[in-house]
Formats: structure tokens, sequence, C-alpha cells
């Protein structure tokens, strides 16, 4: 009646026909040779970013440096007239009160 031959091994997505089984192993060949690519990009950005921090570290000793414009000197001297004296008080005062914060301050009293 019919005859033993399978009819998937004439269809083209068939997966054991050899003209499948290359295009597969071509395109596994393609990702395994791109993941090496990719491995040694890696290692080559590592290594330059260790030299360049080697290299910026210790880069700013040997860096001139940088001047800043002279400024004019002064010839006239300032008048004293204009300048304040300090008033004399005898007793000072102190900036901070730190008696709330003493714990024997209250003995004291």
């Amino acid at each position: 009646m019919g005859s033993s031959r399978d009819l998937n091994s004439l269809k083209s997505w068939n997966p054991k026909l050899s003209k499948n089984k290359a295009s597969v192993k071509q395109l596994e060949q393609q990702l395994i040779d791109r993941e090496k690519q990719l491995e040694k990009e890696a290692k080559r950005r590592e290594v330059e970013d260790l030299a360049s921090l080697k290299t910026d570290t210790l880069s700013w000793m040997y860096d001139t440096p940088k001047q800043e414009p002279q400024k004019p000197k002064q010839t006239t001297k300032p008048s004293t007239d204009k300048v304040k004296k300090p008033t004399q008080t005898t007793k000072t005062k102190r900036k901070f009160d730190y008696s709330k914060d003493d714990p024997m301050a209250k003995l004291k009293r």
C-alpha cells in the first residue's frame, strides 16, 4: 500500500538534514567566536582602566601649578581715622553657656 519512506526527511525544517545541521553548527561557531571576542575586549578595557588609574594617581604631582594673575600692590596706606578701636570691657562673655548641659551645675547652686 504505502512506502516506508519518512516524509519528514523531505521537509526543509527537518533537523536531521545535513544542510540544517551545517547551518546550526555554523551559527554555534559564530556565537562562540563572538563570546571570545567580547572576552578579549573586556580584558583589554580592564587593562586600559588599570593603566589609566596608575598614571592618573600621580599625574597631579608632575603638573605645573596654575599661576594666578598678580595683583597690583597698594601704594597708599589706609587712613587711621576710619579704623574703629574696640571698646574694652572688664567682663568677657563666653560664646557658649554649658551650664545647662553640666549635670553637676544643679548641685553647685
